[in-house]
């Protein structure tokens, strides 16, 4: 067997971070068997989203960048989680979501719709969501150039209606 060496420049280690790291990996519910076929998984229109939305009945989970928000506004009521901390957020203990979120945590049944700008990242959350244990996790497939064109309400960071 050939041995392989890595050279790491930068690495950094969180004070604590390994043991909230490992209590949240040890509260997961281990799903055994290949990941499910993205056809296979269930995606939400945008008139069942919007009235969903309005019933307070959908949490909706915006995992596009803060400066596309800023760029080009977002959904009212969605929750900004970015893809690329979606997975360390989920994770975290529900005391301490909530305390980097600034909302509850939901819970593992919560109907929960995913956005992004196009649809490919909603898929990739969805499927995050999925292995981190929620079961009732659908994707907005047009995400919100679909939101745009059809025209659902769009805040900017300023609150401005567009």
């Amino acid at each position: 067997m050939a041995m392989m060496f890595v050279s790491l420049r930068r690495v950094a280690v969180f004070q604590n971070s390994l043991p909230v790291y490992f209590k949240a990996v040890s509260a997961l519910k281990v799903h055994s068997g290949p990941p499910p076929h993205p056809q296979l998984l269930p995606d939400i229109d945008f008139t069942e989203l919007r009235d969903r939305l309005e019933k307070e009945d959908v949490i909706l989970i915006d995992v596009r960048a803060p400066s596309e928000l800023e760029k080009l506004g977002a959904v009212p009521d969605a929750i900004n989680l970015p893809l690329r901390t979606l997975g360390q957020t989920i994770l975290l203990p529900k005391e301490d979501f909530e305390v980097r979120m600034g909302i509850k945590k939901p819970d593992s049944d919560a109907p929960i719709a995913t956005m992004c700008m196009a649809g490919v990242r909603a898929r990739t959350a969805q499927l995050a969501l999925i292995g981190a244990g929620y079961t009732n996790v659908r994707r907005y497939r047009g995400s919100f150039e679909d939101w745009l064109e059809k025209g659902g309400a769009v805040i900017k960071p300023d609150n401005d209606d567009i």
